[in-house]
């Protein structure tokens, strides 16, 4: 029992690093559009006041002009950079998973889960998509599991407070883990102690 609480404690600690580092790295983007917001601001105002001195010399200032339409084109795709960039840092929700020979028990741990996506590939490929609260947060999971599925066979259900979800392996055996991945498993990953099977591994 003191075993399974340190490895649940672990998983936590291991969530919160993860969350830490995520909004570590918005808040760098942040600040670094802040930056060149402020200094293309502060060029205008000092733009368009040589652009009203130069009455008579249209062909300055429609240069002057173009050039900072340029700039402004450059910003506008730093912040369509920003955009992709937050999207793939959606936050990753708990999932606690267990096996049997012939299924996985995966849940994923999402209260009032709304726009619920769940993509299955053969191959063994696992996506979820999916928004929460009233300013419709973003959560995703993408795993490439240990080994094949079958994608037929497989059922998930959405309940008030988590996502469950019922995959059939391709094949009736022990998987040695939940991933592809070797090594260090990402921290929102947690083993399901109250659905293990006899012979369950780590992630």
């Amino acid at each position: 029992m003191i075993k399974e609480l340190e490895a649940q404690i672990k998983g936590l600690e291991a969530c919160l690093a993860t969350e830490v580092s995520n909004r570590k790295k918005i808040d760098e983007l942040i600040d670094s559009i802040e930056t060149q917001v402020t200094t293309a601001r502060d060029g205008l105002v000092s733009d368009l006041a040589q652009v009203s001195s130069m009455e008579g010399t249209t062909q300055a200032a429609h240069q002057l002009v173009t050039r900072k339409q340029s700039h402004w084109d450059n910003l506008k795709t730093m912040f369509t950079r920003f955009a992709i960039a937050y999207a793939t840092m959606s936050r990753h929700p708990s999932v606690k998973w267990a096996q049997q020979p012939d299924m996985l028990y995966i849940t994923i741990e999402l209260p009032d889960a709304e726009d619920v996506k769940l993509k299955l590939e053969p191959e063994g490929k696992f996506l979820f998509s999916a928004t929460t609260g009233a300013e419709k947060t973003p959560y995703v999971v993408d795993l490439d599991l240990y080994d094949k599925i079958d994608v037929n066979e497989s059922r998930y259900s959405v309940g008030s407070r988590n996502i469950f979800y019922l995959v059939k392996k391709a094949e009736n055996k022990w998987w040695s883990r939940l991933i592809k991945q070797e090594g260090k498993a990402p921290g929102f990953l947690i083993v399901d102690w109250d659905n293990c099977g006899d012979e369950q591994a780590g992630i």
